[in-house]
């Protein structure tokens, strides 16, 4: 939901639903009317059981989750209400109504219109929206009922009165149509026809969710946009760096992306997409901001994908014998934003999808994104409505919802879906009762989610593992499986040969003989364990795992040992090929080649941060080529919270490591770099090349701030675009010249 877009937006579509039957997400103006209607069974579902009715999950949910537990939900007994009231009047008529906000519009005259979507009927009327310093206009009439063919149905508008920019009022009105049916309900300027798309701006508009309810509360609406579809564009034959990616072929949600000219940014609610190239006339061209929080983004030829994460609060009066007070109802949503930027400059919405529930984790492959999201499922009356997607070209939808008959503690919706994002062919989605989404691996082939779950009352832990296959946007259950442990991360799974390698750290024992180890398996297509290597590295636990080829690089803590080097090559007989030991532990493991390997991670005793390469050349004894500590205690990069804040480019030898540096004296084994001239606290970046011989070789900083500076946002993000190299932080974009020593080209505010 964009609360601010500066493109001048658009026409306001609402769907009025005549029953009290939940619905998602918010109404929209774009293409063809709204349609409910739910996702066909397929047979690509195996043989796993469907829910028929919302009825029977509630059943199911009562009867499987265990006792004792309680379950909080988000829902308040009080059915969602949206910004449509319908109300049965005398002699069988329903009232209707519809909340606009005008905060967003601009002056101009406005249409609205009220169609029924199943039936032949629909009614128009015109307003004003004035600027606050004109003067009044007289009331313009609205128009009479406007019967379909035979006149059997009927849709009238109330008389609309004029506005000023920022009013928010309602409009009214009274049809026949039966309960359950919809009415099309738009909003919009005059003015709007197509145009080219830098005049976008000349479109004004609003939309509102609709959704009928008991009473009609006040919701302002949110604006949004009706684009044209652009050509792709064709690029300047630039080298500029992609994201850091664990699988190939297989893009991951980031908050930087680049083209080799502009340059789309997140910061907190805000997108900024920035003229980057030349660095010298760098300038931010465009900015959106969001209502929720942006999570992801994706830059597929001249399509523009941001994933946000909101609440949907909506306020109602709840009554009782007592009285009526106040209340409000809340759950969270997933939007994902298309848009064309042909014209960088000119970001023009083409679609916006609603999914009901938290925002997971998501995928593209080509122009299929994969996502996926978590609801919560309650096992009250009121807090188990199935989740559901709205989709502003194609209508609402409640996909399949499939389960597992087994007993847990706790369960959640988990939605998998994909859309194509160069069409706007209908949205896939299948939605499963498990838990809560948490590891998510995806090759170009599978999806895989790992949910941790308690093992026993010990503390113990095991992970289950689903499996679901992909391509070309359809998806389907394949199968499930079990391992004891929880899984570290994405690194913790990879997929080679049909079977899936996967690296737990679990719990045994109890009291003061309880102990922590680390256990990898092998599972085949079927899930089943195939091979496994248990109790490696008793009492320590996992800190960083990487699959390369027939080997599994295992980095942990708390030990003498902080990497093996394991044989994947059989999984009827895995086994350890070889140990390194070395102060300090690696959070996170990078593939030089087939013979060395990156590490960042932290010095000992929690030092500085430890950039390291190792040379697996002999597998028996890995050696380390060369180590450096950077800063002392207190120090950190993001890369060890998200690698895709790690930028290496083995073709062009340049290692981009985002730095916060706490200066700290004393002897530190390796290699130590203090912040430059004892700042004390330094953030930025440093920047190296790398060679096996050799090692690491210190090119230069980028300073983005130091102990005397006012703000102090870390860099998280590096990318280049030739022979620029621009660093981000939350604050700003600093333009470094990577052929003459980083000297500083330009920087911009954020």
């Amino acid at each position: 939901m964009i609360a601010g877009i500066i493109l001048g937006v658009i026409a306001c579509l609402g769907m009025l639903v005549l029953t009290q039957a939940g619905s998602s997400g918010d109404c929209t103006a774009i293409l063809p009317p709204v349609s409910i209607g739910q996702l066909g069974t397929g047979s690509d579902m195996g043989n796993i059981p469907e829910f028929s009715s919302e009825d029977q999950a509630q059943k199911f949910l009562i009867s499987h989750t265990d006792t004792g537990i309680s379950y909080s939900g988000t829902s308040t007994g009080i059915p969602a209400p949206g910004t449509t009231a319908v109300i049965t009047g005398q002699g069988g008529d329903r009232t209707w109504s519809f909340d606009v906000d005008t905060s967003t519009f601009k002056p101009d005259e406005y249409i609205v219109t009220a169609g029924a979507v199943q039936q032949d009927a629909e009614a128009s009327t015109l307003f004003n929206v004035l600027d606050p310093t004109a003067g009044p206009l007289p009331v313009l009439a609205g128009s009479g009922s406007s019967p379909g063919s035979g006149g059997a149905y009927y849709i009238s508008i109330d008389p609309v009165s004029n506005h000023y920019v920022g009013d928010r009022f309602t409009i009214t009105g009274t049809t026949n149509i039966p309960a359950d049916d919809e009415v099309l309900v738009q909003v919009y300027s005059s003015s709007f026809t197509p145009t080219d798309k830098s005049q976008s701006g000349e479109f004004s508009g609003a939309t509102g969710t609709v959704k009928a309810v008991d009473a009609s509360p006040e919701i302002a609406p949110v604006s949004t946009g009706v684009p044209g579809l652009q050509d792709i564009a064709p690029s300047e034959d630039r080298k500029y760096s992609t994201t850091n990616v664990q699988v190939g072929g297989v893009d991951e949600a980031d908050i930087v992306r680049t083209n080799g000219t502009y340059i789309y940014a997140i910061t907190g609610n805000t997108l900024r997409i920035i003229d980057a190239y030349p660095a010298e006339h760098a300038k931010i061209v465009a900015t959106l901001e969001f209502s929720g929080s942006p999570q992801a983004l994706y830059l597929s030829g001249d399509r523009l994908i941001v994933i946000s994460e909101e609440s949907d609060t909506r306020e109602f009066w709840q009554c009782a014998k007592i009285g009526c007070a106040d209340a409000a109802w809340s759950r969270p949503v997933t939007r994902i934003f298309t848009y064309a930027v042909s014209d960088p400059a000119h970001p023009e919405p083409v679609r916006q999808i609603t999914v009901d529930g938290s925002y997971s984790d998501s995928r593209m492959i080509g122009t299929y994104l994969y996502f996926i999201t978590t609801s919560t499922a309650g096992t009250s009356t009121d807090g188990n409505a199935f989740p559901q997607i709205l989709d502003f070209a194609k209508g609402i939808i409640t996909p399949d919802v499939y389960y597992f008959d087994s007993t847990d503690r706790a369960f959640s919706y988990t939605t998998i879906g994909s859309v194509n994002t160069a069409t706007i062919a209908p949205v896939n989605a299948r939605t499963f009762l498990i838990g809560a989404a948490g590891t998510v691996y995806v090759s170009p082939t599978h999806l895989y989610i790992g949910i941790a779950t308690p093992a026993d009352d010990s503390g113990a832990v095991q992970t289950d593992i689903y499996s679901f296959t992909i391509d070309d946007g359809r998806i389907a259950y394949s199968a499930q499986g079990t391992v004891n442990g929880a899984l570290l991360s994405q690194y913790s799974l990879d997929e080679s040969g049909g079977n899936l390698r996967l690296a737990t750290t679990g719990i045994e024992g109890a009291g003061k003989y309880k102990g922590s180890f680390s256990t990898v398996y092998v599972l085949d297509s079927s899930m089943n364990t195939i091979g496994s290597l248990k109790k490696i590295a008793p009492d320590e636990q996992i800190s960083a795992a990487r699959f390369a080829g027939s080997r599994l690089y295992l980095a942990t803590r708390q030990g003498s040992d902080p990497l093996q080097v394991i044989d994947l090559s059989d999984p009827a007989n895995l086994h350890v090929l070889g140990k390194l030991s070395l102060p300090g532990y690696a959070g996170y493991l990078y593939p030089y080649d087939e013979s060395f390997m990156i590490s960042i991670g932290r010095g000992s005793d929690d030092g500085g941060v430890r950039l390291a390469l190792f040379n697996v050349t002999n597998v028996s004894a890995p050696s380390v080529t060369d180590s450096i500590e950077l800063g002392g205690r207190g120090s950190d990069s993001e890369v060890l919270r998200d690698p895709k804040a790690f930028l290496f480019d083995r073709d062009t030898n340049l290692l981009v490591l985002p730095v916060q540096l706490v200066g700290q004296s004393g002897w530190v084994a390796y290699k130590k770099y203090q912040p430059p001239e004892d700042a004390g606290i330094w953030g930025g970046a440093y920047v190296f090349t790398v060679t096996p011989s050799e090692g690491f070789h210190l090119e230069g900083t980028v300073e983005h701030y130091d102990s005397r500076s006012g703000s102090r946002s870390p860099v998280k993000r590096s990318l280049y675009i030739n022979d620029t190299l621009y660093t981000l932080s939350s604050d700003m974009v600093v333009m470094s010249d990577l052929k003459n020593g980083l000297a500083v080209i330009n920087s911009l505010a954020l």
